[in-house]
């Protein structure tokens, strides 16, 4: 019996039984449960492996015999009128056991399925059944009932320990965050020699090192169930001397010399090139494992490791169980790991993806799937261009929206805000959306400030970047202050991701002036160049400035308002989004991702930020259990000392139970109970 994974960070996809060896790769055929349907077998495959040959034809399950890949799975044999639970078509059945199949069929037992009165022949795992502890199904069903109704009526309100006040537990959430990816929370190794082996993650794996704490599995027989359950001893890799300190094997298992290479008394354990003699505790130690450890040919395994079990020297046995120093295979060992990583797609991701549609009420953004909510993070509104004469290039440029600027003859064309800009924190930001460009010609946008007010300057000539008083990205990226260029072509100093001139509609340039009087540009989002030598006087008052160089034709300008209320944005009941990256701190502009488009932005959160958004994803049923997918997520909650840990459970226990109460009686919860 084994299980079957795609590598060492990822849940088991399935179980089965080993059917024959490819004497051609060593590879293993495994039946997988539940497959012996065409359509049942091929539905999982496609979804898991898509194996397919050339004519259509479904092949066969390989898979390479590594210790990460195939997992030793937990071998069922019930006697015939065990009763059962068992899950049968996403539904949780009565069941008694008629016969069971014998070694040759794996797990398989024939089962009378009592609410049919049919007879069927079931591949039992781990996950697809269960012993009958009640008289029923439906008598479970009912006592769990009682119980979610107990710890919904009892656990809605919580009392504060400071206060003493009672505070209802639903909308008291506490901020959490998800350690995510294998080294998210790194422990030393003796950091986790300390951790209860029930709060550590278990893996088969062929990199072990000295001190990695590791566990070897014992058959355990149980006569209560017939259920063969394998019983741990906890071990260290390596071996250690009579003054615990690590040791190494140097030269070969034939000839073997143990040396921890720490100074004793003056002298490096085995010498400066490990040709020496050892310390006392290591020949001490070597002397007394020689002949039982060294001496066997079976222990000279070159794939074998050094492994110090942690057993009871008190305990009942031969000499042989009470010895603690071993050479074991990889296959025969689990290494222990922090908990950490996060193998479910939907943890790991963001709250809002491409696809998801989304509400918009009162300033806060819903995602119609899942309930996922966050606030808007600022409002767009329309920065308003200067109709003066004077205050654009008037022979080429004309302001055909409030905040809209369009070329419509000559080569080029400015335009400038009718107000200054406002200061936030120190800074003046807009906001440049390219409406339309049009043609092959090698120029583009130019974009900056000015800090001479509409009515007295003088944006007659069509290059921007030549105006008095002005500070501009030219159309080559780089910077022009009152008309001269500020960098040379050999300092590098132009955007970092793309030119001017290969802009297209729908981007969107932020150009930023700093507390300092630098000039910064990003490009949808993205930082391209910022330019100290700008030397900006922000105590002037600087106005918004662009130049239309072909093939740029039209612009519209905005503002960014972070306080929703100066502004007044509609509700929206449905908006698509579209061209969401889906990473945190992604920052979803709805004038562009929106499907309706919005004048509003958001800030892309993960999709589990507290508890309520926690719940969800663990009372969601798991696919494929029948074939032995494992699905659940394991779950640690770490914080310090009074930060909320007993509150964060109390409110998940609340929540599940809730969570449940609203769940069809056939799917409520089967996969946590």
């Amino acid at each position: 019996r084994v299980s079957l994974s795609t590598g060492e960070t990822t849940p088991e996809r399935a179980t089965g039984t080993v059917v024959s060896l490819d004497k051609t790769n060593g590879n293993a055929v495994i039946a997988i449960d539940n497959t012996r349907n065409q359509r049942v077998f091929r539905s999982w495959s496609q979804l898991h492996y898509g194996k397919k040959n050339a004519r259509g034809d479904m092949h066969a399950v390989k898979q390479r015999a590594r210790p990460f890949d195939l997992v030793a799975a937990k071998p069922f044999r019930y006697e015939a009128g065990t009763k059962l639970m068992v899950i049968k078509d996403g539904a949780m059945v009565d069941a008694t056991v008629k016969h069971y199949g014998g070694e040759e069929c794996g797990n398989r037992h024939r089962l009378l399925l009592t609410g049919t009165g049919e007879e069927e022949n079931i591949d039992l795992n781990e996950v697809n059944h269960a012993m009958q502890r009640f008289d029923t199904v439906r008598a479970l069903a009912k006592v769990k009932q009682t119980y979610l109704e107990h710890v919904i009526k009892e656990g809605s309100y919580v009392e504060d320990a400071i206060t003493g006040k009672r505070l209802q537990i639903e909308k008291q959430l506490l901020n959490i965050s998800m350690a995510t990816g294998d080294e998210a929370l790194k422990m030393s190794n003796e950091e986790v020699q300390k951790f209860d082996p029930a709060d550590l993650v278990w893996k088969a794996t062929t990199d072990l090192h000295t001190g990695d704490r590791v566990r070897l599995a014992n058959p355990l027989y149980s006569p209560e169930d017939g259920v063969t359950y394998p019983k741990y001893t906890m071990g260290t890799i390596g071996f250690f001397n009579s003054d615990k300190a690590p040791m190494m094997i140097t030269n070969t298992r034939k000839n073997p010399k143990l040396m921890c290479e720490r100074v004793v008394n003056g002298k490096k354990c085995g010498g400066l090139d490990g040709k020496s003699y050892p310390c006392n505790s290591c020949r001490t130690f070597y002397q007394d494992v020689k002949e039982r450890l060294f001496d066997d040919p079976a222990q000279r395994s070159p794939f074998s490791y050094p492994v110090f079990l942690d057993y009871n020297d008190n305990a009942s046995g031969s000499d042989d169980q009470k010895r603690k120093n071993k050479f074991l295979l990889a296959h025969e060992l689990e290494k222990a790991t922090p908990m950490s990583g996060v193998h479910v797609d939907e943890w790991n991701g963001c709250a809002f993806n491409d696809g998801d549609v989304i509400a918009i009420e009162d300033g806060l953004v819903k995602n119609k799937k899942t309930g996922k909510t966050t606030p808007l993070a600022f409002g767009y509104e329309p920065l308003k261009l200067s109709t003066l004469p004077n205050a654009r290039t008037a022979s080429t440029v004309e302001i055909s929206k409030p905040n809209q600027a369009s070329r419509f003859g000559g080569q080029g064309g400015c335009a400038m805000s009718e107000e200054p800009l406002v200061s936030v924190d120190g800074e003046f930001t807009y906001e440049i959306i390219i409406k339309k460009y049009k043609g092959h010609e090698s120029e583009g946008l130019e974009c900056g400030v000015c800090d001479i007010p509409p009515e007295k300057v003088d944006l007659s000539y069509d290059y921007a970047a030549s105006t008095r008083g002005c500070y501009i990205s030219d159309d080559a990226g780089s910077l022009a202050c009152n008309g001269r260029l500020m960098y040379t072509s050999e300092d590098d100093m132009v955007w970092k991701d793309t030119q001017p001139s290969n802009l297209k509609n729908g981007d969107v340039i932020t150009v930023t002036v700093k507390a300092n009087g630098a000039l910064e540009i990003h490009y949808n989002g993205k930082w391209q160049v910022r330019w100290d030598k700008a030397q900006i006087d922000v105590t002037k008052p600087l106005y918004a400035v662009v130049g239309m160089r072909a093939p740029c034709v039209s612009v519209a300008l905005r503002k960014k308002v972070h306080d929703l209320t100066k502004i007044k944005l509609p509700n929206a009941r449905a908006i698509t989004l579209k061209g969401v990256e889906g990473k945190a701190g992604e920052v979803i502009d709805l004038t562009k991702c929106g499907r309706p488009r919005f004048p509003a932005a958001l800030q892309n959160v993960r999709a589990i930020s507290d508890i309520h958004s926690l719940y969800p994803l663990i009372v969601k049923p798991w696919p494929a259990r029948a074939q032995g997918r494992k699905g659940a997520q394991p779950i640690l909650i770490r914080a310090g000392p009074g930060t909320g840990k007993t509150w964060c459970v109390m409110q998940l226990l609340y929540f599940l139970a809730k969570g449940s109460d609203k769940m069809k009686m056939g799917v409520r919860l089967h996969h946590i109970f």
